[in-house]
C-alpha cells in the first residue's frame, strides 16, 4: 500500500510542517521550469519537492527529490485529480549530483514566503494569548 509522503529525518529531533509561496510574478510553473532543469522529469508533471541537507565531518550536502505524476498534465488538473480520488500516484526523481550553492540561491529567489516550524518530537504546541 503506498504511504504518504511527508518530511523526516533519521532521528526527528523536530518535526513540524512546511508552506512555501512563490514569488510574485514567478508562480508554480516557473518553479516547475526551475525544478526541470535540476532534475529531468520526462512527460511526468511536477506535484511536490523534498530537499534534505546532510551533515558530516567533511561538511554538509544537499540532496534534491522531485515528486511527478503522469496522471495530470497541469497544476489545476493535478487539483482537480486530487479531489476525485483519495490521493495522487507520484514517482520519485532524485538530482543526480548533490545541489551546489548557486541552485540553492535559484531556488530562494524564486520565494516570496518561506516558512518552517519545528517542535520537539512528540509535543504539541499551543500558543497562549497575552
Amino acid at each position: 500500500m503506498p504511504e504518504p509522503i511527508i518530511a523526516s529525518t533519521r532521528y526527528g529531533d523536530f518535526k513540524g510542517t512546511f508552506s512555501y509561496n512563490g514569488h510574485a510574478g514567478m508562480g508554480f510553473p516557473d518553479l516547475a521550469d526551475l525544478l526541470n532543469d535540476m532534475v529531468d522529469l520526462g512527460d511526468h508533471t511536477l506535484v511536490g519537492f523534498e530537499f534534505n541537507i546532510l551533515g558530516d565531518n567533511q561538511g554538509h550536502h544537499c540532496y534534491l527529490t522531485v515528486f511527478a505524476t503522469d496522471v495530470a498534465r497541469t497544476p489545476g488538473e493535478v487539483e482537480k485529480y486530487a479531489r476525485e480520488h483519495s490521493s495522487v500516484p507520484v514517482k520519485k526523481f532524485r538530482a543526480e549530483e548533490h545541489l551546489q550553492p548557486a541552485d540553492l540561491l535559484k531556488l530562494l529567489n524564486a520565494v516570496k514566503e518561506f516558512c518552517i516550524v519545528g517542535a520537539i518530537r512528540g509535543s504539541d504546541m499551543h500558543l497562549l494569548q497575552d
